[in-house]
């Protein structure tokens, strides 16, 4: 038999005299080679396992440091700390973990954060040497019923100065506070009228021409509701506005491209920025066409019996001039 020295193995070469004690095995089991090991017994549970242990007073302070500043930031109620969920997702966490009562959060735990707080921002501005502050003096805008966008321009203005506005309400504390899921709602409603906002501010501009980009803005606008009310993942509010929103834009603009009545189609069809790719209906556009083109001669034929009828009659340019420069007088006097 061949003792193995698992220290110092064997060189290829090398030879061993054979002996008569029996052979070790080697610890790593050969392909050939089966070994029996024994069935170990399960580790028994310690008993201090079922014991939960106490975490140390300086974890427990640090832990209640952290939910101070979280409440703080956060804007998060005293009640958090008395919500069943909540507490067992502590729990969870830490088991040896004491959740503070709200009692103690309030009237113990905050006021000396904030205090902390204080310490820390003077002994900063003790130690500056250059200090630069930067202050934004932006106000509540308020909803005008006659006025277009101004809901859209008050949520938003809301959402800008969240944190400022959310500590002024709760100092005054005669009103409702805003929660996270008013900022939601805020959040949505801005983001579905933004292009009502931009089409708002483009018609209203007085530097070049707007009747021509009606038609496109209206269509715009239009497949706008269509497509966001499709995502189900808007709150049931935002939904149920989309819907009501669909039901008058079905029924007010659906179809404005074959309105008679309205100069946008014609108008646009005039633009060179947009001429036929305005139009989805190929029909539509050509009988704005053909309007355009009867207006045209319509003008044409007219303009030449007025001018078969003034033919033979004198012009007095000097009274045209006299006129003229009477209207633009006052303008003239300005510049």
């Amino acid at each position: 038999m061949v003792e193995q020295n698992l220290d110092e193995p064997d060189e290829p070469n090398e030879k061993r005299p054979q002996t008569s004690q029996p052979q070790i095995l080697s610890c790593q089991p050969s392909a050939t080679t089966n070994i029996n090991t024994k069935k170990t017994r399960p580790l028994q549970t310690r008993v201090d396992s079922y014991i939960t242990k106490p975490i140390s007073m300086n974890k427990q302070k640090i832990l209640n440091e952290q939910l101070a500043i979280m409440i703080a930031k956060e804007f998060q109620p005293f009640s958090l700390v008395e919500n069943e969920e909540f507490k067992k997702f502590v729990h969870l966490l830490n088991p040896g973990y004491k959740l503070l009562s709200r009692k103690t959060v309030s009237k113990s735990l905050l006021p000396q954060l904030l205090n902390e707080t204080k310490e820390r921002v003077k002994n900063n501005l003790n130690n500056a040497q250059f200090i630069a502050f930067t202050t934004d003096e932006l106000k509540l805008i308020q909803d005008v019923t006659t006025r277009w966008n101004s809901t859209f321009d008050m949520f938003q203005r809301c959402i800008l100065i969240k944190e400022p506005l959310i500590s002024t309400i709760a100092i005054i504390g005669n009103v409702d506070n805003l929660i996270i899921e008013d900022f939601e709602i805020m959040q949505h409603y801005c983001e579905i009228f933004k292009p009502f906002k931009e089409a708002t501010v483009e018609l209203s501009s007085e530097k070049g021409v707007s009747i021509s980009k009606v038609l496109i803005l209206t269509q715009m606008l239009h497949s706008h509701i269509k497509n966001n009310i499709q995502n189900i993942q808007l709150p049931h509010t935002i939904h149920l506005m989309l819907s009501k929103m669909l039901t008058k834009a079905d029924k007010k603009f659906e179809g404005i491209e074959n309105q008679r009545v309205l100069l946008e189609t014609e108008a646009t069809l005039l633009d060179p920025r947009f001429k036929k790719k305005a139009f989805d209906n190929h029909i539509i556009y050509q009988r704005t066409y053909d309007r355009i083109v009867e207006k045209i001669a319509a003008t044409i034929k007219r303009n030449k019996n007025n001018d078969e009828q003034n033919i033979n009659t004198p012009l007095n340019n000097n009274a045209i001039e006299n006129e003229t420069s009477e209207i633009w007088k006052h303008f003239d006097a300005k510049i």
